[in-house]
């Protein structure tokens, strides 16, 4: 990604945040209505914000999800 222009660079980073946005919004939905089937005995996981400023910032993320599943 450091070879792109900083403006491709800006909007694919906007693409990506919007892209897990819409994942968290259904990975969220769809645990609510498992949860009772599930995991009734668990408590519910908050979504933990996560900032993206940089290519190692997104190899974090990456990472973290990666390890949840």
């Amino acid at each position: 990604m450091r070879t792109v222009t900083p403006d491709a660079r800006a909007k694919w980073l906007q693409m990506v945040r919007e892209h897990a946005a819409a994942l968290e919004r259904e990975t969220a939905a769809l645990r609510q209505d498992i949860q009772p089937i599930f995991f009734s005995g668990s408590p519910s996981l908050a979504a933990e914000e996560i900032e993206i400023a940089g290519d190692v910032d997104l190899i974090r993320a990456v990472e973290r999800f990666t390890s949840w599943r």
